[in-house]
């Protein structure tokens, strides 16, 4: 009997001490981590790793998180660009920052991933489908899939989950809608062709009758003065044609071919001193015939010079090109130079925020850019060539220890773009002189300390007409009032309203496929700077970015095509274009323009161009004269075409 009260006594708290214990005690099994949660502190601020870990009992609870990756699939049906409904599958790989597990728990609970990626993977697969018409989403897939992927990955880190990887996949349904539409297109077309060439043919029919009538009434009339109008008119014709043609090569193959085809009947001593085996018929008009075929080595003789011309000058694979307007380019170019363009051979995700000593140089870079974009368009004057503006600005690069961007930029062979005309961007400069009355941008970027600087302008080239110094003037102003309202916190959407605002009342177009760009340590990347409105481009901006504003504005259709050298965007109707551009940094109270120029500078750039400009020559030295004149009347008058001085 006393043993067992002895025992009881024992027994007892004994188990009580091992309740205790137990309850103190709690296991994270792998895969998982752990938050705690105090009644008195709240939500401890790190969490907990595998294991068995102690805890007091009734004061803290332990909540567990899977930290595994886990698949998920996203579906919506959301409108495109060309209002088509579309339904798109998203699927993610995705688990929880384990380092905001406690801000996970206390901001969304453990059932975050059912709250936020259904949410965010609607908003942004509606915000990028609505940039695309539905057939695009198909032949474009790569793209609207990498902007998804982007887009939805810094979106994601705002929520604390991390994704490791996102695709997506359209309906069935989809695909075979898109490919009915595309074969009722096609269909369509090909009726609209038929009827298209049956009114010509009717048309062609009625012009020809109507011809017959005039000539016949003109024979009755005139007789035989006519007849020879018309041979002299034909054979006009038929040298403009040989001239123009890409199959005369040389003057020994077709010559002795079309001597010998006209009318000869039989065979005579007659010999033609430059065809050696030409024989003319024996008529009582051999005379006549012999300057017929006089002419016939003429015509040849003009397409021979013309194409010899055109071979020299123009490459190959731009022979049979339609170019949309007046602007040719002008070969070879000059002998290509050795470099390494820093580009962007790692991605940084997400919109970068530059430190201190970045900003630092970045004003450094950005400054030299903008002496190098000055000293080279104070040479722009009729006759000078843009490739000799191309080795002024390296060598001006080369003098300031900086090297060009472009220079071997995915190829670029050249240290500048050199746009004249309607050429949007991009252009290669080349052995053609500038005209009086064109216009021409200078895209300037330098490479110096490690960062990349970027900034471009369009001059009038002497005399303009009214229309090209109004669309510089309107496209400066654009990015001007821009540029005004750039601030923390303001979307980067607003500057394409903005731009929109000031360019659409005066009738000009805004160009959608090109856009302005982050930069520092790379060339380009993000924000993207759409110059149109009403875009769905995301993020807003903060204190430490640094970004380029640069609308590219048409006089007519924003639509636009590319020659066949890889580089060079030119308008689609021929007419001109005209951009801006600057770097800006968003400062904590609003901006600063680092490509921003000095009037003292530009000022103390003249003089000493002027007398450079001097030493080559009397010509030379009037043209520098007349620049220096219309360069001081700019100072009172700001022209246009000249980058005004930026507070």
């Amino acid at each position: 009997m006393a043993f067992a009260q002895n025992l009881g006594r024992f027994v007892v708290p004994l188990a009580l001490g091992a309740a205790v214990i137990d309850s103190a005690m709690y296991d994270v099994p792998g895969g998982y981590r752990a938050v705690m949660f105090d009644r008195f502190k709240g939500v401890l601020p790190n969490s907990v790793g595998e294991g068995t870990h102690l805890l007091v009992p009734w004061m803290q609870r332990a909540i567990l998180y899977d930290i595994r990756i886990k698949p998920r699939n996203i579906s919506t049906t959301t409108g495109s660009k060309d209002m088509q409904m579309v339904s798109i599958t998203l699927r993610v790989m995705s688990r929880p920052n384990i380092n905001k597990l406690p801000q996970i728990y206390q901001n969304l609970g453990q059932d975050y991933d059912e709250r936020v990626l259904p949410s965010i993977g609607n908003e942004v697969l509606k915000a990028i489908v609505a940039q695309f018409d539905a057939s695009e989403l198909i032949t474009n897939r790569e793209i609207v899939s990498a902007r998804i992927r982007d887009d939805l990955l810094n979106r994601a880190k705002d929520f604390g989950i991390e994704l490791e990887d996102v695709s997506i996949e359209f309906t069935s349904a989809v695909e075979q809608k898109q490919i009915a539409q595309q074969d009722a297109e096609r269909a369509k077309f090909v009726v609209e062709k038929a009827e298209q060439e049956r009114q010509a043919a009717v048309i062609r029919a009625e012009g020809e009758a109507e011809a017959a009538a005039v000539i016949s009434a003109a024979l009755n009339k005139a007789g035989d003065a006519f007849v020879q109008f018309r041979k002299i008119e034909t054979a006009r014709d038929v040298a403009r044609t040989l001239a123009s043609t890409m199959e005369v090569r040389s003057a020994n193959m077709p010559a002795n071919t079309l001597a010998q085809s006209r009318n000869v009947s039989e065979a005579s001593r007659l010999e033609c001193p430059m065809c050696k085996k030409t024989v003319f018929s024996v008529t009582k008009t051999a005379s006549r015939r012999t300057v017929q075929h006089k002419l016939v080595h003429n015509i040849v003789q003009m397409a021979v010079e013309k194409n010899e011309e055109a071979d020299a000058t123009i490459p190959p694979q731009m022979r049979d090109y339609k170019f949309t307007g007046p602007l040719r380019p002008v070969y070879p170019l000059s002998e290509k130079r050795e470099g390494f363009s820093a580009a962007e051979a790692v991605r940084e995700r997400g919109v970068k925020v530059c430190n201190a000593e970045e900003i630092e140089g970045m004003r450094k870079v950005c400054k030299l850019s903008r002496e190098v974009l000055d000293y080279t368009a104070s040479f722009i004057r009729p006759g000078i060539t843009t490739d000799e503006l191309d080795a002024i600005c390296h060598q001006a690069c080369v003098d300031r220890g900086a090297y060009p961007s472009p220079l071997n930029y995915a190829k670029f062979p050249k240290s500048v773009c050199t746009s004249v005309n309607e050429v949007i961007c991009h252009g290669i400069p080349d052995k053609r002189p500038l005209e009086e009355g064109d216009i021409i941008n200078l895209d300037v970027s330098l490479f110096y300390g490690g960062f990349h600087g970027d900034l471009n302008a369009t001059y009038p080239v002497g005399k303009c007409d009214e229309k090209s110094l109004d669309l510089i003037k309107t496209t400066k102003e654009a990015m001007d009032e821009a540029i005004k309202i750039c601030k923390p916190g303001v979307p980067y959407r607003e500057i394409g309203n903005k731009i929109e605002s000031i360019v659409k009342p005066k009738g000009y177009s805004i160009v959608r496929r090109y856009t302005g760009h982050g930069i520092h340590h790379l060339f380009h990347c993000a924000p993207t700077i759409v110059h149109y409105a009403n875009s769905k481009t995301p993020g807003r901006m903060e204190p430490g970015n640094i970004f380029t504003i640069e609308p590219m504005i048409n006089m007519g259709t924003a639509n636009l095509d590319h020659w066949r050298d890889d580089w060079t965007a030119v308008t689609l109707d021929g007419k001109r274009s005209a951009q801006f551009e600057e770097t800006i940094l968003i400062t904590e109270t609003g901006y600063e323009i680092l490509t921003r120029t000095s009037a003292s500078k530009k000022k103390k750039n003249k003089k000493k161009n002027k007398k450079k400009n001097a030493a080559n020559g009397a010509a030379a030295a009037n043209g520098a004269a007349e620049a220096e004149e219309e360069e001081e009347d700019d100072d009172a008058t700001p022209d246009a075409g000249t980058p005004a001085a930026t507070d």
